[in-house]
């Protein structure tokens, strides 16, 4: 089943492949968080799409060489040049999340799936606007301390 939600002018094209029913809206509050934080946010558009573990691990192993399921894969619309940015378009590029980690990782951390969602979809949106946080260090600490004050804009 798939239920998309498209407007015009919407910062958010919405895709969910799963059964579960997900609200929209949770996202478009966190991207107004995310504006609020991020002046390179202003104005971008992002695609999510949310899927089963089968659907990532199947992008997971195709663009990263990885036979496992993930929580979120962020797919930047200029994928491969050095400062992340939008197209012409305002597109940043596409997160995908899967439902299932989602929900195994909020039982985990004792918290909503709402907030589980959230989390990875701000971390994905960071990874869009060119943050990174696999080189560990100040890389990392800063991509937390973002995705920390957003959460906390956010009260979840």
């Amino acid at each position: 089943m798939t239920k998309r939600n498209r407007k015009k002018d919407t910062r958010l094209i919405y895709i969910n492949n799963t059964d579960q029913d997900i609200d929209k809206g949770i996202f478009e509050k966190t991207i107004e968080a995310v504006e609020g934080s991020e002046n390179k946010m202003l104005g971008k558009r992002v695609g999510l799409r949310i899927v089963n573990d089968k659907d990532i691990q199947e992008l997971n192993e195709r663009y990263r060489s990885m036979k496992a399921p993930t929580d979120v894969l962020s797919f930047s619309s200029k994928e491969g040049e050095g400062f992340i940015a939008a197209d012409e378009n305002g597109y940043l590029g596409d997160i995908i999340i899967s439902v299932e980690r989602a929900t195994k990782q909020a039982k985990t951390a004792a918290h909503s799936l709402d907030r589980e969602l959230i989390f990875l979809f701000v971390h994905g949106v960071l990874h869009l606007l060119g943050y990174c946080h696999e080189e560990g260090g100040e890389n990392k600490e800063t991509m937390d301390q973002k995705t920390e004050d957003i959460m906390n804009k956010l009260t979840i």
